[in-house]
């Protein structure tokens, strides 16, 4: 982002958001020509603020929204914006301001957008940091449970794509870049947890939620049928976790994440399955990859101990089974009558959309658009409990954004349980 530029009598002028608009179509075209002259293809995002004028602490920033989307018109690719989620001290305002913020910054930009007329474009977390404070905070295990949230919450809110700012830096990038030689570009805690977050993270996102405000749960489901969950327990006490899910197998797999009791409650090591750090590693780094799961069995539940501050990364088995927790006091991750996020979102031409129903029932799934008109019908039949995907193809329709609901008779009250999701497609 540029900072100053020079003004008509070529002194210094602040960047504003008009005038990086104007800086940003130049340069936009000079960079597509010279793609085109490649036949490279080249995405370019433009900078947006994503908070309300009020919260500006300096006067551009106060107008940077509506003079960029005055000037650029639909020349960007997507927006690009910034935030370093660190203002907090304690575990759970740690964990919880990742929640927060991205959906408050992601709302606020998407309302701002539709405010000012602007072009709806996905929008790019494309320099954050994670953790604030000291040394020992930023570089303790949880940074790296932040980490995990940030990257579901992320996903959660449909966000185009995120970037880790600050990979290897002095002593508190992801990699240690300081003075002693022997722990020199070696990874921090976070690193373990997101190495573990990318490798649970399934092709689509699925619905999940927590009876318990001390539990985060997340779920995301494979194209090979498998489901993925995450488990974040807040709490300094260990948790019973009971997850209800349609669409399982027989077993179920877990990675439960830990801190260490040194430099208490901000631990600068990470435990995985009871592995701790090798020497000179502020985790198990050595056999990181060959650490064998806890396997179970489903049977009629999936019930587990979530230690107090730990992250579990779960993997469900593929199968059309139901489970269904007996205990309601239990904190659950809850997956039955769900509507899936279509995925990919935007689209073009096509997408897919799942759902997950716990009895059996008649079911439709229709697609309309902001008229109310109706575009497709998706489904139309008695289906038992499961999880169903369907292939929506918009090659016909228009760019713009629609809506797809899902309605299940299966409670006695014909058209009272439905569901609505919103999916963009963009040509």
């Amino acid at each position: 982002m540029i900072d100053t530029a020079l003004n008509k009598d070529g002194q210094p002028q602040i960047i504003t958001g008009e005038l990086y608009g104007k800086h940003f179509n130049v340069f936009a075209d000079s960079m597509r020509k010279a793609a085109a002259e490649i036949d490279a293809e080249i995405y370019i995002g433009a900078i947006v603020i994503h908070f309300p004028p009020s919260e500006a602490w300096n006067e551009p920033d106060k107008k940077w929204n509506e003079g960029l989307f005055k000037e650029i018109g639909n020349s960007a690719d997507f927006y690009v914006m910034h935030n370093y989620f660190g203002s907090q001290t304690n575990i759970k305002g740690i964990l919880n301001w990742a929640v927060s913020e991205t959906k408050k910054n992601i709302d606020f930009i998407r309302q701002d957008i539709a405010n000012k007329n602007a072009f709806p474009k996905p929008v790019a977390l494309t320099e954050y940091n994670i953790g604030s404070g000291t040394t020992e905070r930023t570089n303790s295990y949880v940074n790296g449970m932040q980490a995990v949230v940030l990257f579901n919450e992320l996903i959660k809110n449909n966000f185009g794509l995120s970037a880790r700012w600050l990979l290897i830096t002095g002593e508190t990038g992801m990699y240690y870049d300081g003075s002693d030689a022997n722990y020199k570009y070696h990874p921090h805690p976070e690193f373990y947890y997101c190495t573990f977050a990318q490798k649970f993270c399934g092709d689509h996102s699925i619905a999940a939620s927590s009876s318990s405000q001390d539990i985060l749960s997340y779920a995301t489901r494979f194209s090979s049928g498998e489901t993925g969950v995450v488990i974040v327990n807040k709490n300094t006490t260990e948790q019973v976790i009971s997850i209800n899910s349609a669409g399982v197998g027989n077993n179920y797999y877990i990675y439960s994440f830990t801190g260490g009791t040194d430099n208490a409650p901000f631990s600068q090591n990470v435990y995985i399955n009871g592995n701790g750090p090798d020497e000179y590693q502020w985790g198990p780094y050595n056999d990181l990859l060959s650490i064998p799961a806890n396997k179970y069995t489903i049977e009629n539940e999936i019930k587990f101990t979530s230690p107090g501050n730990s992250v579990q990364f779960i993997l469900l088995e593929r199968g059309n089974n139901v489970v269904t927790s007996v205990d309601e006091k239990t904190p659950a991750a809850i997956n039955e009558f769900t509507l899936h996020q279509n995925y990919p979102n935007p689209f073009n031409p096509s997408t897919k959309i799942s759902f997950s129903i716990k009895e059996a029932g008649f079911v439709r799934l229709d697609v309309y658009n902001l008229l109310g008109e109706h575009v497709a019908t998706m489904v139309k039949e008695k289906l038992n409990a499961g999880v169903y995907e369907r292939t929506f193809n918009a090659s016909n329709l228009p760019s713009g954004l629609y809506l797809y609901k899902l309605v299940v008779d299966s409670f006695g009250e014909a058209g009272k349980n439905f569901l609505v999701n919103k999916m963009m497609l963009l040509k």
